[in-house]
């Protein structure tokens, strides 16, 4: 994961709050661009099974975000690079998860039904092989065959940057209301 190009428009994806809140229960800690956390430190975490720590970025416009909504380091890059060009052009309109919607929507390709080649489109759009094994799980055929791979993708990414825009708000809730 290459460092994070910040520009003057970034925004943390924690406040100065939440950091001391996660500081005050040893977590947090930045490392490449990413911060530490375990999936305790927000609700509804009396619904998980165990403690998991979730990666997130520091900051919300990074390739390390792109990272999280799970492109690969590489189309990461390319993405961001092209994130930077559109915030020269449109420095209030631009953000990380429209490049991406767009970088997605150009690709030629797509998956839709059983007989396509979900993996090499997959690969074509640059997601993480993580992302690709999930998708491509037997427990998954049934959903994933409800729309289309790059349907499946951008969903799947507005879901994971709805979770980062929140995020302050529950760890601000869950220390105020511990379960």
């Amino acid at each position: 994961m290459s460092g994070t190009l910040t520009t003057a428009s970034s925004q943390k994806s924690l406040s100065p709050e939440s950091m001391q809140i996660l500081n005050a229960h040893g977590q947090g800690v930045l490392q490449g661009g990413f911060r530490a956390i375990l999936s305790t430190s927000y609700p509804p975490a009396e619904y998980l099974d165990s403690e998991v720590t979730v990666l997130i970025p520091d900051e919300l416009d990074s390739q390390e975000t792109l990272e999280f909504l799970e492109l690969n380091e590489t189309t990461a890059s390319i993405v961001w690079q092209r994130f930077l060009e559109r915030q020269k052009e449109c420095p209030h309109r631009a953000n990380v998860l429209d490049s991406a919607k767009r970088y997605i929507d150009s690709i030629q390709k797509n998956a839709i039904d059983e007989d396509d080649d979900w993996v090499e489109v997959m690969i074509r759009i640059g997601l993480s092989s993580n992302f690709q094994a999930r998708i491509m799980g037997k427990d998954m055929k049934e959903m994933r065959l409800s729309g289309s791979l790059k349907e499946w993708t951008i969903e799947m990414m507005e879901m994971r940057y709805d979770f980062l825009e929140a995020l302050d708000g529950k760890i601000n809730v869950s220390e105020h209301h511990p379960p």
